[in-house]
């Protein structure tokens, strides 16, 4: 007779991940070579549960397996992240209304196929990104389902609407960029800072703010009046690179209606201009014996006599000083100029 006992699923599931690095070897467990090369595991994402159960498990096999001379390592994960729980209001039978997680079992789960048919599964990816930090719980609303779909159908129009203007690049810089006007600096900058910031976000997992950066590129490309211009297109294209990631299925859609070929995830990952985030000016605050009397925009790398120079002949701060000896100036590169006088 068949014996219908089973062992517990931790058994198989705290040392599945070794077999991985050598799944088609049918002399034994893996190869010892195979699996020091392939292991340990990057990064483990999962549960609050699994941080006491699972991971708990997983470390007793690995230091096990060890210690049998099978491995070399005995951590299985350099890295872990706990994920929150996405949450969904429910309504109970006294008509109240509360938070919980969403599943199947509550009866509050969202079905994939007819909302993924609706709104394509690069929404769903935007709401769930986009809803707050991924360490947090998440409430899924039909308000961040609609701003997702507003943002994914405003890139979709600009693209498509600009498509003739938009070349596919190999890089994002551009030479010589004193040449250009403040607003394609803007522009260029703004590129940079969102490549910059997905950059980071990814591998920080701060999903959430990646995509507020994309937003805000959105509105800056939008804006932008010259849309025949090199700026527009390396920005353009650089928006359907960078976010490719986040939202494959369209950014995949989009690299072929701006000429691509094959698909735009052989193109690796795109490198940030430093030079965009050199500003031309910098703000000043000036301070009269400690207290906040005015402000100033100077060009970028003026010299200390100068900006002394500077402060002094503002017409607020020349009154504010009128009947006053200065002691001294002090400076604070790039932030503050604080004038003591008595």
């Amino acid at each position: 007779m068949r014996d219908p006992d089973t062992m517990d699923t931790y058994v198989c599931s705290s040392w599945y991940f070794l077999r991985y690095a050598d799944a088609k070897n049918n002399e034994k467990l893996f190869d010892r070579e195979k699996a020091n090369y392939w292991l340990p595991v990057d990064q483990y994402i999962g549960g609050k549960e699994h941080a006491t159960s699972h991971l708990l498990y997983s470390r007793f096999f690995t230091k096990f397996f060890k210690d049998l001379g099978l491995i070399d390592f005995d951590e299985p994960f350099t890295n872990y992240f706990s994920q929150g729980m996405v949450m969904r209001k429910t309504v109970a039978e006294d008509g109240a209304k509360k938070l919980e997680v969403m599943s199947k079992s509550k009866g509050n789960a969202i079905p994939v196929g007819p909302f993924v048919n609706e709104y394509g599964a690069d929404c769903a990816r935007v709401v769930m990104l986009f809803a707050g930090p991924p360490e947090q719980d998440k409430e899924w609303s039909d308000e961040g389902v609609v701003g997702a779909n507003r943002f994914l159908n405003r890139l979709w129009r600009l693209i498509t609407t600009n498509k003739e203007n938009i070349a596919v690049h190999n890089n994002l810089k551009i030479n010589n960029l004193e040449n250009l006007d403040d607003n394609a600096k803007r522009l260029y900058r703004q590129l940079h800072l969102t490549v910059k910031k997905a950059t980071e976000d990814i591998e920080n997992i701060h999903y959430n703010t990646a995509i507020a950066s994309f937003m805000e590129l959105l509105n800056e490309l939008q804006g932008y009046e010259n849309k025949g211009d090199e700026v527009f297109s390396k920005a353009a294209f650089g928006f359907i690179w960078t976010i490719a990631p986040f939202t494959p299925h369209i950014a995949e859609e989009l690299f072929h209606q701006v000429g691509g070929e094959g698909t735009i995830f052989r193109f690796g990952w795109p490198d940030y201009d430093m030079a965009s985030f050199v500003k031309e000016t910098v703000d000043y605050v000036i301070q009269i014996n400690g207290k906040v009397r005015g402000h100033i925009t100077v060009k970028a790398g003026l010299e200390e006599e100068q900006l002394r120079e500077i402060a002094l002949k503002d017409k607020k701060i020349n009154n504010k000083l009128s009947g006053k000896e200065i002691e001294r100036i002090i400076i604070v590169k790039n932030k503050l100029i604080n004038i003591v006088a008595k």
